[in-house]
């Protein structure tokens, strides 16, 4: 089982609101650029404060998984050094900082003060605490993503039945219910609350939107729809990505005998996956989430007399069905 909790916190709520507004921060490091750096990572906690997610994942209640990330989002867009000193190894450095919100509009990090004269140094401290951010963000988003397709929907297996055709073949039906598990929507949307960069204003579409559409089951109104804009089209494509390709979700087969070892495996489209019936999600820059779709159906195992299934049929005495992504099933059995 898996637990995320995230957890939003801002740092030192006094200070001043105003993200143009230099502030004085002191780092410490083994040499200069680490020191300047921690010092950079302090001002933008400071300004922009933190976001702390916990993953936990245990195994025969047994803690196998503590992870802990944080998060801040922000980039440095000018920055003057007070001091430095060395102490030892350590060296320490005082800086007067200015932090931006990364949720720019239209990717300007900053502009020249002169015709000819290009500020490289600032540039380059402006895309690398900015690149620092985006690489914290997708980390976050990942431990969602990854939880994809295995742990995003709830599959209830329905009493089986054994039969036979006109032809002398056995079929084993198996009915099944899927639908999508409404705490890993409550995970994805946090993720995309927090990461969401694209609100450009009135009339300004951001180039991609991921719609998220559910209903908490133990509510009693209708459920709700969340629209996250992106200007970072890599958050949009990592997304889509985790959905579909090797990714997408497939309905695993596993007969086993009493032992408990697996004799028999096979993987399965569901309805809303081949296409018979609306699908859970709709790809694109547009990405939607359809989080009240439901989807129930029977899977048809025929059994002929020179067929493997056939083969294993004695010994086999349980029969369970899971949710796994296609990369798993294309594996050889």
């Amino acid at each position: 089982m898996k637990f995320i909790l995230f957890l939003a916190s801002l740092l030192l709520a006094g200070c001043a609101t105003t993200h143009n507004q230099s502030i004085r921060v002191s780092g410490i490091g083994s040499n200069f650029e680490n020191a300047r750096h921690d010092a950079f990572t302090k001002a933008i906690e400071y300004k922009m404060g933190t976001l702390v997610l916990s993953e936990r994942e245990t195994h025969n209640f047994k803690l196998v998984k503590n992870d802990i990330s944080v998060f801040s989002s922000g980039y440095i867009d000018k920055y003057n050094i007070v001091s430095e000193t060395t102490n030892g190894k350590l060296v320490s450095v005082t800086v007067d900082v200015t932090v931006s919100d990364s949720k720019i509009k239209d990717r300007l990090l900053g502009s020249g003060t002169n015709l000819k004269e290009l500020e490289g140094e600032r540039h380059h401290v402006q895309y690398s605490s900015y690149m620092h951010d985006r690489i914290q963000g997708d980390k976050i988003l990942d431990i969602v993503l990854r939880d994809y397709p295995s742990r995003a929907y709830v599959l209830t297996q329905g009493m089986h039945e054994f039969k036979l055709d006109a032809h002398r073949n056995a079929l084993l039906r198996i009915p099944y219910k899927m639908n999508w598990n409404y705490n890993y929507i409550v995970s994805l949307n946090e993720a995309l609350s927090i990461l969401q960069d694209g609100s450009n204003g009135f009339m300004k579409p951001s180039p991609g939107v991921i719609t998220v559409m559910a209903k908490d089951p133990k509510n009693l109104v209708l459920g709700k729809k969340d629209v996250y804009k992106f200007n970072d089209m890599n958050r949009v494509h990592s997304v889509n990505d985790s959905f579909t390709g090797f990714n997408e979700a497939r309905i695993q087969l596993v007969i086993k005998n009493k032992q408990l070892n697996e004799v028999y495996k096979k993987c399965y489209e569901s309805n809303s996956i081949n296409g018979n019936k609306q699908s859970f999600y709709n790809l694109g820059n547009n990405f939607v989430v359809y989080g009240n779709q439901q989807d129930q159906g029977v899977l048809n195992i025929p059994i002929s007399p020179n067929s493997t299934l056939n083969s294993v049929l004695k010994d086999s005495y349980r029969v369970e069905l899971s949710i796994v992504n296609l990369e798993k099933c294309s594996a050889k059995h």
